[in-house]
């Protein structure tokens, strides 16, 4: 069946559970075509939301994953501009060389920023998978992906929001908020209920099971995954203990 139809999220009221949300993000800066998303619950079955990358999002099994974590403000990475430069020309050659999937979390600060400016440097007919997995919470502008499921419901209709990353900084709405990166091509926002709007770190375990499940063998071969961290705090010590 429809994997979008075996996956829920919270009720915006907080009271049960309403279908998974579904669109795609134009990002009026970006010349990428609309970046596919979907809004699951945290304890989503990992299975049905890995069908939705291959099933509903036709992507093919990546042949190597490229998960990357560390620090989220661009301030706080330790590395020199030479260092960073180096960072981001292996990052895109080991994507083009391995056809790997990068995953990130997602947002346009820090190492994740980081990603998707070397990701952008990839030409037009080689864009691969940049796969940003964020808490739904503290996306600014999440609430406007509501109002986009209540047009389209559960049937897979794909909607295109426009998400413009310099008119949301101006977004005052309260609790700790960050950018989607326009660089990443799709995105799973993991939605922990109301309580957990603007607390950061609610995707991990999922992220983590997601990575695992991608990477177990399948058609005679077995994916490899590499972890990179690049400076980070307790989030990232916490990412990485997930995945080992």
């Amino acid at each position: 069946g429809q994997p979008l139809l075996h996956l829920t999220r919270p009720a915006l009221d907080g009271d049960g559970t309403q279908p998974a949300g579904y669109g795609a993000l134009r990002f009026p800066q970006s010349l990428r075509p609309p970046a596919k998303f979907v809004t699951v619950g945290v304890n989503s079955d990992i299975l049905w939301v890995q069908r939705v990358l291959t099933d509903t999002w036709g992507l093919e099994s990546p042949w190597a994953l490229i998960s990357v974590t560390g620090a989220a403000s661009t301030n706080t990475i330790e590395l020199s501009t030479a260092q960073l430069e180096e960072f981001k020309r292996g990052l895109l050659a080991c994507a083009r060389s391995s056809n790997a999937w990068v995953v990130t979390g997602g947002t346009d600060s820090g190492v994740m920023g980081l990603v998707g400016k070397a990701m952008a440097q990839q030409s037009t007919d080689e864009q691969g998978v940049c796969l940003g997995v964020t808490t739904y919470g503290v996306v600014r502008g999440h609430e406007d992906f509501d109002l986009l499921q209540e047009r389209t419901g559960n049937k897979g209709v794909e909607r295109v929001h426009a998400y413009d990353t310099h008119a949301l900084r101006r977004d005052d709405r309260p609790g700790p908020r960050a950018n989607l990166d326009q660089n990443h091509s799709h995105f799973i926002l993991v939605d922990a209920g109301c309580d957990a709007s603007g607390k950061f770190g609610k995707e991990i375990k999922l992220r983590a099971m997601l990575e695992d499940s991608l990477c177990a063998e399948a058609d005679g071969y077995a994916v490899t995954s590499v972890l990179l961290v690049v400076s980070g705090g307790p989030g990232t010590l916490t990412t990485v203990e997930e995945v080992l």
